[in-house]
């Protein structure tokens, strides 16, 4: 099969503190395309094809299929449905927790089966709690959180999935990784540094430990470099009397317009005013005067 042409979804599912959504629909035909979340999707009503670059189903009401992350799919109407009805759950990992989390640890231990047998009990509410989220209603978010835990919790005691990893020791990796990557940091910030040339001391793609490395320090690997040589800079400008041209290719920036603006960008002023305003401040022995 040839690959399938889609776009991404440009679409915000959720916002940032809550990256969960849930969608109730009656169109007959959702175009190719992907996103970064997670998808659940499932028929209350009728029957439908759904597709991906390599897979079809014909889904019918008690089948819930699961899509991965930035997996092209679409859905059609079949000849068979003359109506349908049908749900959507997205979500992004991080609206399980943490990267220390235990049951975000576990959910990325598994390899979920992408099609999925789920109660009607656990589903029960999904037109009641979509209708609450539309109308920003009170408790809305625990009632779709609880929705999807649900459901997780339900593929997990049925043994709905294959497990790959340990979860725990998943855990450790993760954050032992992420310190290497920050020591490498410390002692490379002054020389050119390639974060694909650190991959080869861990065991994940670039893409997800880009993730990691974000939510475990709140910036993007390319911030945090920055970030740590502006800090260090600041040492060469208060301690030093080296030009700032030569302080900016001591500390790892290629010319000094770029560091002059990643420094005002952390700082919110720039070199000179900030060795100015230090020498105003303090004396030869870093006293204030």
């Amino acid at each position: 099969m040839s690959k399938l042409i889609s776009n991404y979804e440009i679409v915000a599912h959720g916002f940032a503190d809550f990256p969960i959504a849930l969608y109730s629909e009656k169109v007959y035909c959702v175009e190719p395309h992907y996103h970064k979340e997670y998808e659940l999707f499932w028929l209350s009503e009728g029957e439908m094809l759904l597709g991906t670059d390599k897979e079809k189903y014909v889904i019918t009401p008690g089948t819930m299929v699961l899509i991965e992350p930035n997996i092209a799919h679409y859905a059609n109407d079949t000849d068979k449905s003359k109506q349908h009805h049908f749900y959507t759950l997205t979500f992004d990992i991080s609206a399980l927790g943490s990267i220390d989390d235990p049951c975000r640890a576990a959910v990325e231990s598994i390899k979920i089966n992408r099609l999925l047998k789920i109660p009607k009990y656990i589903l029960a509410d999904s037109e009641k709690i979509f209708h609450m989220m539309k109308n920003n209603e009170f408790g809305a978010e625990i009632k779709l959180k609880g929705l999807l835990y649900n459901i997780i919790s339900h593929i997990l005691q049925s043994k709905q999935f294959i497990q790959h990893s340990d979860p725990k020791i998943d855990r450790i990796h993760s954050i032992a990784a992420i310190n290497m990557v920050i020591d490498y940091i410390k002692n490379h910030y002054k020389e050119k540094i390639s974060f694909k040339a650190l991959l080869s001391n861990v065991s994940y793609s670039e893409s997800h430990m880009r993730r990691l490395f974000k939510e475990k320090t709140g910036l993007s690997f390319i911030d945090y470099v920055n970030k740590y040589r502006v800090e260090k800079s600041c040492i060469d400008l208060l301690y030093s009397d080296k030009s700032i041209s030569d302080i900016a290719v001591d500390n790892g920036f290629n010319n000094v317009q770029y560091y002059s603006k990643i420094f005002k960008m952390f700082t919110n002023t720039t070199p000179g005013q900030y060795r100015k305003w230090v020498n105003q401040k303090y004396d030869d022995s870093g006293n204030a005067k």
